[in-house]
């Protein structure tokens, strides 16, 4: 994250500085060693070699974020389908990243559990019918109706009803975000803005809602920088896999994930050396 000269903190490069005491403040992440071996046998059986393994929170800000915005203070929300991360950078340092298991399969399962249907159609009903537009005016008669596997209309739902539960889905499973993004906005008052990113964000006035109860501006997060095709940059369900492409080829990760004793191996003689250097 940053070095710390004496007692000057936030220091990007120590370099031509004068001191008694250096030290460096970093931010690690880990991976339970059993979900790590899980993710090696998937794909030593798929016959895949892994050269690393990187956190998808850390794609996204590849592909969305830009240096200023990262220098004054920017909060990436990258919303999967079970899980959201929130990554906070600050000083153009990542500060703060945390993980929440709420994401866009929470609706989905809402959908389910209300009308009593099969997870593969309420995922369907979700991306066709969902909306927190409150612009967007719904008559009390207006029905949705539902096709089973057999393409035959077995229920029809009231398309107000529907997008209430919808809503109410969505302002009690992302309680805990909200709470969380509010005390991080006290924490960090130069916090500009929240950057939204994951396919969940594809939602009818999703973005809206959040800007209008979590009380911060807000945008979506799209790939820029990329040669890549439209509907793949389009999508903000792409930024985490396109971003890691991209930091990978880059370089801008080199050895900072690789799989294994050897990359922690590779990576403490690494420090060893710049220790020497300068000491």
């Amino acid at each position: 994250q940053e070095y710390l000269v004496n007692d000057l903190v936030e220091i990007r490069n120590p370099v031509g500085l004068e001191g008694k005491r250096l030290g460096v403040a970093a931010h690690l992440f880990t991976l339970p060693v059993t979900a790590h071996r899980a993710f090696a046998n998937l794909f030593d059986r798929l016959e895949i070699e892994t050269e690393g393994m990187f956190p998808r929170g850390l794609g996204s800000t590849s592909a969305v974020l830009d240096e200023e915005e990262r220098r004054e203070g920017v909060l990436l929300l990258e919303m999967g389908a079970d899980l959201s991360e929130l990554l906070l950078f600050h000083h153009g340092s990542l500060r703060y990243h945390r993980i929440f298991p709420v994401g866009g399969e929470s609706i989905t399962r809402r959908v389910a559990s209300e009308w009593g249907v099969p997870l593969k159609q309420a995922r369907r009903l979700k991306e066709a019918f969902a909306s927190l537009d409150p612009e967007e005016e719904v008559s009390g008669e207006e029905t949705i109706p539902f096709t089973d596997e057999g393409g035959g209309i077995s229920l029809k739902l009231s398309e107000r009803t529907f997008r209430e539960v919808v809503a109410q889905c969505v302002q009690t499973e992302f309680t805990v975000l909200e709470k969380e993004i509010g005390e991080l906005k006290g924490r960090y008052l130069g916090l500009r803005e929240l950057v939204a990113s994951g396919g969940a964000m594809q939602m009818d006035g999703f973005l809206e809602y959040l800007q209008r109860a979590w009380k911060i501006p807000a945008r979506l997060g799209f790939a820029t920088g990329l040669n890549a095709p439209q509907e793949l940059i389009a999508s903000p369900g792409h930024n985490a896999i396109l971003g890691l492409i991209r930091a990978v080829a880059s370089g801008e990760w080199e050895e900072a994930a690789r799989t294994g004793d050897s990359g922690v191996s590779r990576w403490a003689a690494r420090f060893r050396d710049w220790l020497r250097d300068y000491f």
